[in-house]
């Protein structure tokens, strides 16, 4: 018999946890605002905060990758949301259409009682402090969970990786599909 640990991970298959949160650009409520749209949800590091415009600027073109193949992204920030409300004024000095980008594909969502963590299992209740883990998970337009990729340094400059475990996973699911025609 083995001992069962204090922590359930999520599984890929599962279904992905459902939840509603604040986020800069409004309400989100998962998965009623996604429907039909493949997801990445991340933790955002503490230091999120692109200092340079052609930092910000490789971000929005991360983004339109993204957006190129239908996926939405969700930062979840384990602070207050308003910690993050000066990442969104970077933005500003971009293009217009780079701006939209952002905040067309991209939500930072706030999670400052780590609800969301918690039910994504991103949080470690085992150690003395609530320790976040920076697990990537990607999951479907069915909302399940199809990939989780961890890393244990700032995710953002994955999402390059990310873009192409997400395509991937959509050209496997449209071979899959002809395959059973």
């Amino acid at each position: 018999m083995h001992k069962r640990y204090e922590d359930d991970m999520l599984l890929i298959g599962q279904t992905a946890p459902s939840f509603q949160t604040k986020a800069i650009n409004g309400t989100i409520h998962y998965p009623e605002d996604y429907k039909g749209k493949w997801v990445v949800v991340f933790s955002i590091p503490r230091d999120f905060q692109p200092e340079l415009i052609a930092e910000s600027k490789l971000f929005a073109e991360i983004l339109n990758e993204f957006g190129k193949i239908d996926t939405q992204l969700i930062g979840l920030c384990m602070d207050s949301i308003y910690h993050y409300i000066h990442f969104s004024n970077h933005f500003k000095e971009m293009e217009q259409g780079d701006i939209q980008n952002v905040f067309k594909f991209f939500s930072v969502v706030e999670d400052a009682e780590k609800n969301v963590a918690k039910k994504l299992c991103m949080i470690h209740t085992r150690f003395q402090f609530m320790v976040p883990v920076e697990p990537v998970f990607i999951i479907d337009p069915s909302c399940r969970i199809r990939c989780i990729q961890n890393y244990t340094d700032s995710t953002w400059k994955k999402l390059i990786e990310i873009n192409r475990i997400v395509a991937a996973l959509q050209n496997a699911d449209a071979v899959n599909k002809e395959m059973l025609k």
